[in-house]
């Protein structure tokens, strides 16, 4: 992630003399413990200015995980910046309004960032106990202004999330619970990129061989692309469960963006049984420990797929 300051709101943030509301507190942890954060100030990107920084020195970056510069030309950095994490930008007002429709930066300036961060913190930040069907009802991530602007891909990760469709090679079987769970988390209209990490195919003990889903995989993709107009990308990943050897265990069932992560431990599924023992738990980049489950889990996911070169239905 990537945190951009101006001068002024700079000037404001450090003069102050406690960090008593929920933003404020947010962004002095942010500064202080984060990891893997790039922290950016707006100046002149000189030995003396990066040396005498307040910034930098009262919060100790001095490199690893947590990096610190200088920009003299703030807002055109931003508007180049990398499409693969999001970029905060905290600034008394920002000059280039088209920075407002980025889909990833989210500006923040004195006058909204406290209400603003207030307001993402309590939508992206919830829980609720899985006790019946009619508690998926609770998940409301979609009706987000944060998900709307902001949100274009998405990574599942769920071995069994198709199972039924391999099954039965019904539709109905893709639509719920697999679009239906997706759509209460992103409207169809606002996503862009999804990847899905599950069993694409099985070891059958039986026969003593893999059986392959593949033929499936392709009837999914060609359904998906009929009901969601709006994906330029759709992928399936192998997530290794038939690989024996592999020494990659994606068990535990989220989905994440650069924004949020969802857990839950029964599966993205509408399950038969009247009850569970499971929860529903979402966690933000606005909270440190939904930032380091995000981190995590997407240097888990490249690392499969760089070294494990698992088989990708594109």
């Amino acid at each position: 992630m990537k945190v951009y300051f101006s001068k002024e709101f700079l000037t404001v943030f450090l003069s102050k003399p406690a960090y008593n509301s929920d933003a404020d507190q947010f962004l002095d942890l942010l500064l202080s413990s984060y990891s893997e954060i790039q922290i950016i100030q707006e100046g002149a990107s000189t030995t003396e200015a990066f040396a005498n920084s307040e910034l930098r020195l009262r919060y100790g970056i001095s490199g690893g995980s947590r990096t610190f510069s200088l920009s003299d030309n703030i807002e055109k950095e931003i508007a180049t910046c990398s499409t693969d994490c999001i970029s905060l930008y905290f600034t008394s007002e920002t000059r280039d309004k088209s920075l407002y429709e980025n889909p990833n930066v989210i500006v923040l300036t004195l006058e909204d960032y406290e209400g603003k961060i207030t307001q993402f913190k309590k939508e992206l930040t919830f829980g609720f106990i899985l006790d019946n069907l009619k508690d998926w009802n609770k998940l409301t991530l979609s009706q987000s202004s944060l998900v709307k602007r902001h949100l274009r891909k998405l990574t599942v990760l769920d071995p069994y999330i198709f199972s039924e469709y391999y099954k039965s090679g019904r539709e109905e079987n893709i639509e719920r619970p697999f679009l239906y769970i997706l759509n209460k988390i992103v409207e169809e209209d606002y996503l862009c990129d999804l990847e899905i990490l599950t069993i694409t195919e099985e070891y059958d003990h039986q026969r003593k061989s893999v059986v392959s889903y593949a033929r499936d995989i392709r009837g999914i993709k060609e359904f998906l692309d009929g009901v969601m107009p709006s994906l330029s990308s759709l992928k399936v990943i192998d997530n290794g469960k038939s690989n024996r050897s592999s020494k990659f265990d994606f068990h535990d069932r989220n989905i994440y963006s650069n924004l949020f992560i969802l857990k839950v431990g029964v599966g993205f599924t509408e399950k038969h049984s009247d009850y569970t023992n499971s929860e529903v738990e979402c966690y933000s980049i606005f909270d440190k420990w939904g930032h380091d489950l995000i981190r995590h889990r997407k240097r888990m996911v490249s690392k499969y797929v760089q070294t494990v070169r698992p088989k990708i239905y594109n």
